[in-house]
């Protein structure tokens, strides 16, 4: 009588196929799709609008020959001459000066130099016509008067 068959295994006759080497792997493109009723064509965007030349308005428009004859308030005209002084422009500070009111030396004096600013700061405010600034270890009282012109000069200056 034989053995049953689940307990007795025969030796294999042949060895076990060896597997394949896989297949190299392809790209594929992506579909297209084909134009339907419902698809509409792509437009590209157009570039920014360019803006319009510059009108001849700009052609009209004048600048002042210095700081103080683009005012005519008092206080903005002392604000200017110290404000120059500060940044060390004398001959832009002289031009607020009327001729012959104060000695350019004296203008001079007050200007700061390269590299350093006096830094003169306006001390209280009011209508004048005598304005006070503080800075650079002195006190300047400078006044400012409304000439024959219509405009305003700095007239006076007071150095302590």
């Amino acid at each position: 009588m034989a053995p049953p068959a689940s307990s007795v295994s025969a030796p294999p006759s042949t060895p076990p196929p060896v597997p394949a080497e896989p297949a190299p792997r392809t790209t594929l493109a992506p579909p297209t799709l084909a134009p339907s009723a419902t698809t509409r064509p792509v437009t590209p965007t157009t570039a920014a609008p360019t803006p319009a030349a510059p009108t001849s308005r700009a052609a009209a428009v004048s600048l002042p020959p210095n700081l103080c004859a683009a005012t005519d308030r008092a206080q903005d005209t002392a604000d200017a001459f110290m404000g120059s002084l500060s940044a060390g422009q004398v001959a832009e500070a002289s031009k607020c000066v009327a001729p012959g009111a104060v000695p350019a030396e004296l203008v001079a004096s007050l200007a700061g130099q390269q590299r350093q600013t006096a830094g003169y700061a306006p001390v209280g405010g009011g209508e004048g016509p005598v304005f006070t600034y503080r800075g650079d270890g002195r006190t300047v009282l400078v006044t400012v008067s409304r000439l024959a012109d219509g405009a305003t000069w700095v007239t006076g200056l007071v150095v302590r």
